[in-house]
């Protein structure tokens, strides 16, 4: 028997669009762990320029609602051409397909984690330190 794929999706409410100054604040609070005060003060900076009356930000934010407007989805293009269809690396090893996963508990959890994250390294050319600690696998990171 088959099933149409997606058979309620016309019931769906359109994808929304977030206001630039809401896309820009969230930019801002995602970005200052990771960067210094200074490193900060000139991205904030950048942003206020980019999110000015009249500038750049505007420019783009009316394209993309007039895309919105034509569009139940206004990103599905684009995120199945440049998430997907453009990129020339191996898909099994850079995209995840099952969303956010919960760290690693168990000894075989981390020993998975460990072995995915040394073989994806190994296939992407980076040398892997041969005494990498499972934990450090587990979090991304090398020893």
């Amino acid at each position: 028997m088959s099933v149409a794929l997606f058979p309620h999706q016309d019931d769906l409410p359109p994808l929304p669009l977030p206001e630039l100054s809401d896309t820009l604040q969230r930019y801002l609070r995602s970005v200052e762990p990771l960067l210094t005060a200074d490193e900060y003060a000139h991205t904030s900076a950048v942003v206020t320029e980019f999110g000015r009356e009249g500038g750049e930000g505007e420019a783009l934010q009316a394209f993309l609602e007039e895309k919105a407007s034509n569009e139940r989805n206004w990103m599905e293009e684009w995120w199945e051409q440049f998430a997907y269809l453009r990129g020339r690396t191996t898909m099994a090893i850079h995209i995840n397909w099952t969303g956010p996963q919960s760290a690693p508990t168990t000894q075989s959890e981390i020993a998975t984690a460990e072995l995915a994250h040394c073989c994806s390294q190994t296939v992407a050319g980076w040398t892997v330190p041969p005494r990498a600690s499972a934990a450090s696998c587990a979090r991304g990171r090398l020893a």
